[in-house]
């Protein structure tokens, strides 16, 4: 009897100590983050955000997973590349406010990626009063400029909180977009299909009241600046 009772006391510590190092990982990689991604066609930067919820670490567009353990970080992302997924995994360790490390492009390639955090007052909690202090609700009129040339799309956004839903009419169709606001930080991502190729689009930037601007990763057609005014 004794010995069972040592048993599950071993037990309940080991998984007390396992709940407590996840949780530590995962608060030292909450917060705004600011990428720069060197590929072997050039330099990307965007930001993103990750948060935890019960217990897990979530992530914001374009990245659709990443976990911690100890101070190593995998983020992972699904990009079109010739009319395939590709997979990309981010490889890293986290020294404080500041990542580094390696990208690798579905085994295709190979890039290096660093990521600074951004000050604490601009990761604000969902549904405080700072989320809310940026609202994109309505309907704003864009240009986005690619190598291949501009376009003019209009996007038409509804926010709730930090969540953002709408709709995206351009020169390559119309189609549902979704992300997210994070104090001025915008994302969201389009899916469309045109001619029977897939386009899996995401747009980063920032707010700066009826106004924003950023970088589109625009699938095949490769990367763009883009700005929005309010209507």
């Amino acid at each position: 009897m004794k010995r069972i009772i040592t048993t599950m006391f071993i037990l309940t510590a080991w998984f007390a100590t396992v709940s407590n190092s996840f949780a530590q990982g995962n608060a030292a990689a909450i917060g705004s983050w600011d990428m720069t991604l060197e590929t072997p066609q050039g330099t990307r930067n965007f930001p993103f955000h990750l948060k935890e919820e019960n217990g897990k670490l979530l992530p914001s567009p374009p990245f659709k997973s990443a976990e911690v353990k100890g101070d190593a970080i995998t983020m992972h992302m699904t990009v079109k590349f010739q009319e395939n997924d590709l997979e990309i995994t981010y490889t890293d360790k986290i020294a404080g406010d500041a990542m580094s490390g390696d990208a690798d492009f579905g085994g295709l390639a190979q890039g290096t990626w660093t990521a600074k955090r951004k000050a604490a007052g601009s990761t604000p909690a969902s549904g405080s009063a700072a989320a809310a202090a940026v609202n994109v609700t309505g309907t704003w009129s864009a240009t986005v400029e690619t190598s291949q040339g501009s376009g003019t799309p209009t996007f038409t956004f509804k926010q709730e909180g930090e969540t953002l839903s709408g709709n995206y009419k351009g020169q390559l169709g119309e189609a549902p977009l979704n992300g997210s606001v994070k104090g001025n930080d915008i994302t969201f991502n389009i899916k469309l299909s045109v001619q029977g190729q897939d386009f899996d689009i995401t747009y980063s930037g920032k707010v700066e009241g009826t106004t924003m601007k950023g970088k589109a990763m625009l699938g095949p057609l490769g990367e763009a600046n883009w700005t929005a005014k309010k209507n």
